[in-house]
């Protein structure tokens, strides 16, 4: 089922596409820019991607965000060291993880290529909006 949810929530959900129960899955990362819309959007992709086989055995896809508050990396220097490798300058930062996972090997191909799809929406988007910010000022 679509829609926003607990980490719990999504747990119980994937558990039917564990790896160790035969399951398939491919875990896809980035970090940008802090922006609310981005997410709505990124969702909204994602729908686009994967609804087509929502009722396949086993698939499911989550896009799970954390923030990453500017201060953490001041907090790094400051403390001896920055293992993020984040810079000051950087400002507040999101980590997104895409997950996806399915049931039957004869869905590799669809399920790796819409993640890696939303991938690069999501490259290219934040991308456009780099561009988009430089060009404004």
């Amino acid at each position: 089922m679509m829609g926003i949810k607990s980490l719990v929530d999504i747990t119980e959900e994937f558990q039917e596409a564990d790896p160790g129960n035969r399951g398939r899955s491919c875990w896809l990362s980035m970090t940008y820019k802090a922006n609310a819309q981005f997410h709505l959007d990124l969702h909204a992709k994602g729908i686009e991607l994967f609804s087509p086989y929502h009722d396949y055995a086993g698939v499911h896809w989550a896009v799970s965000v954390q923030p990453i508050p500017a201060k953490l990396a001041t907090a790094s220097v400051t403390n001896g060291g920055n293992p993020t490798c984040l810079k000051v300058n950087d400002g507040d930062l999101w980590v997104m993880l895409i997950t996806t996972d399915w049931l039957n090997p004869a869905d590799d191909l669809i399920m790796n290529t819409n993640a890696d799809a939303l991938l690069k929406w999501a490259e290219d988007e934040t991308q456009r909006e780099i561009c988009s910010v430089r060009s404004s000022i």
